[in-house]
């Protein structure tokens, strides 16, 4: 029978409290979960560099032709009146500026939230931003209103659901495939919902604010240019910052389904 001292015995339980602890605080190989808590400074400031993005990318050439609109009533001038004229015979729907725009948004967007290659960031928005406003200018939402209220919609109100739905499209189509460029299904969703949320939400209250204001649409005095660029750049605003601010926690969190497998399979040794 073997005695052991209570010197040895004492060093042998510290040794295993030590190997405990160490399994314990052992930092895991999954990646870490993306949490929507709160903002820290790194969110702070990609939430200011994507809002002057999205701003001068997606706001400005969206709602540019409905900006010239307004200076000409407000501020009547040859050159205004020059370049409306313009962008009425070449860039009017404005399909081409807005496609532009959200390709340089992608590309911005990538420089902004760390991601490498930048090129699928810019097809994915382009894309998005293709496949989204389809709804409005094939045709599809303004004469699908009258056949559901065949009573007929109050001007503001038509106009309103419109641009909501437009709005709502484009940011959904969008945030879907940028999840994609992450590799996440959830990335795709939680980019769609939030983005499209975001966005929505600001250019439905921007156009409440400006009906109360006045600038009601079928009133006359250019309301319906005026709403529309205004609701547009409040859209891109936050739909823009939000979109930045998640992809850029996914981006560094690494949280896509395919680092998620593959770190389960290392761990369960298959």
């Amino acid at each position: 029978m073997t005695v052991v001292k209570p010197k040895m015995a004492n060093r042998c339980i510290n040794q295993e409290r030590i190997t405990l602890m160490n399994s314990v605080v052992k930092p895991s190989k999954m990646p870490r979960p993306v949490s929507f808590a709160s903002l820290d400074q790194s969110d702070l400031k990609i939430a200011v560099q994507s809002a002057l993005a999205a701003a001068f990318c997606l706001g400005l050439p969206t709602g540019l032709f409905f900006w010239l609109i307004t200076l000409q009533k407000s501020a009547p001038s040859p050159e205004v009146d020059r370049l409306v004229t313009f962008f009425s015979r070449n860039l009017v729907p404005p399909i081409l500026l807005g496609r532009i725009g959200a390709f340089v948004w992608g590309l911005l967007l990538s420089k902004i939230s760390g991601y490498r290659q930048w090129w699928w960031p810019a097809l994915a928005s382009l894309a998005g931003f293709w496949l989204g406003d389809s709804v409005l200018y094939r045709g599809w939402l303004p004469e699908g209103l009258p056949a559901l209220f065949p009573g007929g919609l109050a001007p503001p109100l038509q106009f309103g659901i419109v641009l909501a739905m437009t709005v709502l499209s484009v940011t959904v189509c969008a945030g879907v495939l940028l999840g994609f460029t992450l590799l996440s299904w959830k990335a795709s969703l939680m980019l769609a919902v939030t983005t499209g949320s975001a966005a929505t939400l600001a250019a439905v209250i921007t156009l409440m604010i400006l009906h109360g204001l006045g600038v009601q649409v079928g009133g006359g005095n250019a309301a319906m240019p005026k709403a529309t660029a205004v609701a547009t750049m409040a859209a891109a605003l936050a739909g823009g910052v939000v979109l930045a601010v998640v992809f850029s926690r996914y981006v560094r969190t690494g949280s896509s389904d395919q680092n998620v497998i593959s770190d389960q399979t290392s761990t369960t040794g298959g």
